[in-house]
């Protein structure tokens, strides 16, 4: 996708923003009449994964479920179309940076103040109560499960807005699953013990995982850390919270008991 190809008519490419696992992102501009011009971001499918049947149907369902959510702290999308072969989802720019880059920017010197992490994490859970709340066209509960609500996926305007996006792997009532019973799926670090367990979820779920990264904002280190994938997975499946135990000085009990 060069800088220089239109992107679903008015949309242009102006630089690539991010890539994950499943899809990449971009910053667009979109152009119209009398000086009309408007900046996006753009996500699409991998190349490498495009002609994937389920990635293709799991993308599909990420913008079908998206457009259902309107809240100032869930990313808007505003578009969802092909380009050529390519399906494309236009998006609310958030001029900004993150939750993960803003904890690797944070030393034991200069750590992410009390005020800030509880700013970010009030707002995110403000997107989550409205999300696990929300109705379907019919006034049926949508019964919402992000699933991965991790730092990456939480992010922050220049002007102090918190967004919450990606729902590539949340579930509502009417979704097929995307995760044959008993996988895991999730980032790990950042999945609760249902989720480990490969049980259904339920909105908690999303809770705890948001208290997993308001406790890593709160401490400066990972929650749930080990020498391996498995010992970082019992860890999460037996809630332990040794790491949090062990910083308790450096939070007050008030703030401490929220975790």
């Amino acid at each position: 996708m060069s800088e220089e190809r239109p992107l679903l008519g008015p949309y242009h490419i102006e630089r690539r923003l991010a890539a994950g696992g499943m899809a990449e992102v971009f910053v667009a501009r979109r152009e119209g009449p009398h000086g009309f011009s408007k900046r996006v971001a753009l996500k699409r499918i991998l190349p490498q994964f495009s002609s994937d049947p389920d990635f293709v149907w799991m993308f599909i369902d990420e913008a079908r479920l998206a457009a259902l959510l309107e809240h100032p702290n869930i990313v808007q999308v505003f578009d969802f179309g092909t380009m050529g072969d390519d399906l494309v989802l236009v998006m609310e720019l958030v001029d900004g940076s993150n939750v993960s880059r803003l904890l690797r920017a944070a030393t034991a010197e200069s750590p992410i103040p009390w005020d800030v992490a509880l700013h970010i994490a009030y707002q995110t859970a403000q997107a989550l109560d409205y999300a696990h709340h929300a109705l379907d066209d019919e006034g049926e509960p949508l019964e919402f499960v992000h699933r991965d609500v991790s730092p990456a996926n939480i992010l922050l305007s220049r002007t102090g807005h918190v967004k919450l996006t990606d729902f590539g792997i949340a579930t509502v009532r009417s979704r097929a699953p995307t995760t044959e019973d008993g996988q895991v799926r999730g980032k790990l670090g950042y999945m609760s013990p249902e989720q480990v367990l490969g049980k259904e979820l339920s909105g908690k779920s999303d809770v705890f995982t948001l208290s997993t990264v308001l406790a890593e904002m709160l401490i400066g280190e990972p929650l749930f850390q080990g020498e391996s994938e498995l010992n970082v997975l019992l860890q999460i499946r037996d809630a332990d919270l040794r790491v949090l135990a062990r910083c308790e000085r450096r939070i007050p009990q008030d703030i401490r008991a929220l975790v």
